[in-house]
């Protein structure tokens, strides 16, 4: 306890009211008794694929690189990475090139040091479109790491 303020009441006598500081409350797992994970979700807005590619683009290298040295630092348990295309080409096309995308970004982290065994992809196609207009910022990955 930080600090604490008494006020008195006539009536009732003494009251105290206490103020508590930097309080957090976490998530603890039942059968290790240790703090749960916290999921956090990286989407990738200066990541952006070329149309029909899923080739990571020089600056995204940048990028990638600085997401790894953010995650490496966190305790975590997997990295879920969703690759996303924008709606030209047939939903099973963009399935697939989705599921690329999302491969290129997990065997980037997999050069910078994350194991392969800690994270999985899963392709998305043209679902959860971000803008009808850019159709570049559809093609995007998003990266949840657990």
């Amino acid at each position: 306890i930080d600090d604490y303020t008494v006020i008195e009441n006539e009536e009732s006598g003494m009251y105290a009211y206490y103020y508590i500081d930097d309080v957090a409350i976490f998530e603890i797992d039942c059968t290790s008794k240790e703090r749960a994970t916290e999921k956090v979700t990286y989407v990738i807005n200066d990541i952006n694929f070329a149309h029909d590619k899923f080739a990571i683009e020089d600056n995204a290298h940048i990028k990638l690189s600085d997401i790894y040295d953010q995650v490496k630092e966190r305790r975590f348990t997997s990295i879920t990475i969703n690759g996303y295309t924008d709606d030209s080409g047939t939903d099973l096309y963009n399935l697939n090139l989705s599921k690329k995308r999302a491969d290129s970004v997990l065997a980037e982290f997999a050069k910078l040091g994350i194991p392969r065994n800690k994270m999985k992809t899963v392709g998305h196609g043209n679902t959860n479109q971000v803008d009808a207009v850019n159709k570049a910022k559809n093609r995007r990955v998003e990266i949840i790491v657990e």
